[in-house]
């Protein structure tokens, strides 16, 4: 009888151990580990899958009280998604169909970029009230913009070509737009040299195709600068000369479609995927190692 409790004591601790196990796991998402030297590691740690209508998410931005700002390719619609409700709260239209890439939010005004390089100012977004202004920039769908943020000191909105820079193949320019001034500044913000050694396993023969950011966003504590890309899943960390400093490499099963990314203003990051094919888009919540 001894015997038998002891077995039944330890297969109830196993028991419980492995019940643990599951629930942590499920919690705090799968660690993704590289081998090789200099690979950089990231967990996914929450998930949340979006409504058929934002299956085609193709950027997010942060607002507080655990809400993000979302847009989707063809509608001029800024969705406001509740992460602890998952839900939809609100829809604000701001213009007709077109091919809607990024959004940006200063305070009460939003900003979103269309791939033919224009530039749509939603002021006052969430008032009935709001008024919609456009400003056109000398980047055009060739160039194929899919990407905007906010600098640190949100005076600027940050923007890179998909495609073709404006003048380097070689190099590919974060330009920026003044908000205050309402002008595109053809200097660039910073300037990546494509043919970088941290950039030569991904070199193709078009220079401007080795580095295709879907998004761009800057940390609120460091200033360094995040791309995102969804055509060959990676993330890129810059420095605030544009020197790369990290490369995380995606698997494309976890990111399927990259292309909108955003932080908190401590930092949590969270990136989203359009859906592909049965599979809805999404919203995750990641930590970089």
């Amino acid at each position: 009888m001894f015997m038998l409790m002891k077995r039944l004591e330890l297969w109830i601790i196993g028991a419980i151990f492995l019940i643990t196990g599951v629930i942590t796991y499920a919690f705090h998402g799968q660690v993704f580990r590289r081998d090789e030297p200099g690979e950089e590691n990231y967990e996914v740690t929450q998930t949340w899958e979006m409504p058929d209508e934002l299956a085609e998410i193709s950027g997010i931005a942060w607002i507080g009280s655990n809400k993000i700002a979302a847009i989707q390719d063809e509608d001029a619609i800024i969705y406001i998604y509740d992460l602890d409700s998952r839900q939809v709260i609100k829809k604000i239209p701001f213009g007709d169909h077109g091919d809607f890439e990024a959004i940006a939010v200063r305070g009460e005004d939003a900003y979103v970029m269309e791939s033919d390089g224009k530039l749509f100012e939603i002021l006052n977004y969430q008032s009935e009230d709001r008024q919609i202004n456009t400003y056109d920039t000398p980047l055009t769908g060739k160039n194929n913009i899919e990407s905007l943020a906010l600098d640190r000191g949100k005076e600027n909105l940050l923007i890179i070509p998909k495609d073709k820079d404006t003048k380097d193949e070689d190099h590919k320019a974060i330009y920026y737009f003044s908000i205050d001034e309402k002008e595109f500044k053809a200097k660039p913000y910073v300037n990546i040299d494509l043919k970088s050694k941290k950039l030569e396993e991904f070199e193709k023969k078009k220079s401007y195709k080795t580095l295709r950011p879907s998004e761009i966003a800057v940390h609120p504590g460091t200033g360094e600068v995040y791309l995102l890309e969804g055509v060959d899943p990676k993330l890129l960390i810059l420095d605030l000369e544009g020197k790369i400093e990290k490369i995380y490499t995606f698997d494309d099963d976890v990111f399927p479609q990259p292309e909108g990314m955003t932080f908190t203003p401590m930092g949590d990051l969270f990136i989203s995927n359009e859906g592909r094919g049965s599979s809805p888009g999404n919203i995750l919540m990641v930590d970089l190692y």
